[in-house]
């Protein structure tokens, strides 16, 4: 049994600055949390638990789950669902309702500035456009965990000189949902993220989607044992979370260019069964169009339909990719894993001897550390000084 953990996000803050990494994994340090809604990452929390809850249901009626935890978590120091009761997902929006009539009146108007709506009209709308979209898809697929939690040893590389190094740590992390995909036969490992606005797939994109394939490899050995084959392939699933615009008319009874960001059930809606306008009974007086009526009713037009159908345009609103696993993006994920690892053997090494690491300064690292103040402190007064945490906006994590 290895000696140390690790995760992708330590792995990676250590890639950004030793000191960093050192002041959170070693010193058990954390910024002290604001009182600010964090929307975005607050409703990123209770979409995760909802699509948890909804893959678990649907697991169960399957009778294909495999690994279900006990408790979905929230957001933080916020409730934690039982996963035993059958109504998970109705137990997900209670309790979404719940912590969301607690908010103050202020961060009742930051979630409606920043998303356009409270967090449990989104929650709903979101899921109710979520499900309407793949419906046909979710019936070839058999949920068989939920909030997966893999560990797997990192392996033993060959250094340039030859030498075969063991970097004694261990990876762990999880996997939102793994299913057996019936149709092609192959078991997938999921991540399910919500953004505020979505765009087309980049290579910067490709390449930050990569982790998840090392994921996939942290949970094989066990997924495998469950009889459905190795993961075969990774998926991402992402949704909008910002409310659609609202449509509108111009005064010749057309529908304004002006506004043109909503969905497709936004624009249903708004429509109805028509909308009048213009005045009755009033004409053009001059012109080619004299005679005819400046009035009417504006109906669902087929070609609007077709435009807010079309895969283009609702990959505005909710995205999915299925990428094959790939030997070679597992391997170089991996050989940096262990090189990193490696280096985190020797900041603890040298934080033994002197209470801190290398840092690495830079302007895009130390702007956003949470770190900044005391890391400062110290180069001036050094590692061994006495420093009040809560006046540097820190604390020990609990």
């Amino acid at each position: 049994m290895s000696e140390h953990f690790t995760s992708y996000s330590r792995l990676t803050q250590h890639r950004s600055c030793p000191q960093s990494w050192f002041y959170g994994s070693m010193m058990k340090l954390e910024r002290i949390p604001s009182n600010e809604a964090k929307v975005e990452l607050e409703f990123g929390n209770w979409w995760h638990a909802l699509r948890a809850a909804e893959s678990i249901e649907r697991g169960r009626s399957l009778g294909s789950l495999k690994s279900v935890p006990k408790m979905l978590g929230t957001v933080d120091n916020g409730p934690e669902i039982p996963t035993e009761q059958q109504t998970v997902v109705e137990a997900v929006f209670a309790a979404a309702l719940k912590w969301e009539s607690e908010l103050s009146s202020t961060k009742h108007e930051v979630w409606q500035a920043r998303l356009g709506g409270g967090l449990t009209e989104r929650l709903r709308y979101v899921n109710d456009r979520w499900i309407e979209q793949w419906e046909a898809e979710r019936k070839f697929e058999e949920p068989l965990a939920v909030e997966y939690r893999w560990r797997r040893e990192l392996p033993s590389v060959k250094q340039p000189s030859g030498e075969l190094v063991d970097p004694d740590t261990a990876m762990v992390g999880y996997i939102d949902e793994v299913y057996y995909d019936k149709r092609r036969g192959i078991v997938v490992a999921r991540d399910h993220k919500s953004h505020k606005g979505l765009s087309n797939q980049t290579t910067l994109d490709d390449m930050m989607d990569s982790q998840l394939q090392v994921y996939a490899w942290g949970g094989a050995p066990e997924i495998e044992a469950w009889g459905y084959g190795p993961i075969r392939a990774v998926a991402y699933d992402r949704v909008r979370t910002t409310k659609p615009s609202k449509p509108a008319l111009t005064a010749g009874g057309g529908l304004s260019k002006s506004t043109s960001d909503y969905d497709l059930r936004t624009y249903l809606d708004f429509v109805g069964e028509g909308i009048p306008w213009g005045e009755p009974d009033t004409y053009v007086l001059s012109g080619p169009r004299k005679g005819t009526p400046k009035w009417g009713t504006y109906q669902v037009d087929p070609a609007v339909v077709e435009h807010l159908s079309s895969p283009v345009t609702v990959s505005r609103w909710m995205q999915r990719t299925l990428t094959p696993l790939n030997r070679n993006i597992v391997t170089a994920h991996l050989r940096a894993a262990v090189d990193t690892a490696l280096d985190m053997t020797l900041t603890r090494q040298r934080a033994a001897q002197s209470g801190q690491a290398a840092r690495n300064l830079s302007e895009s690292n130390c702007r956003w550390c949470d770190f900044q103040g005391l890391c400062r402190a110290q180069m001036v007064g050094g590692a061994e000084g006495d420093y009040d945490l809560e006046a540097l906006g820190l604390r020990e994590k609990p």
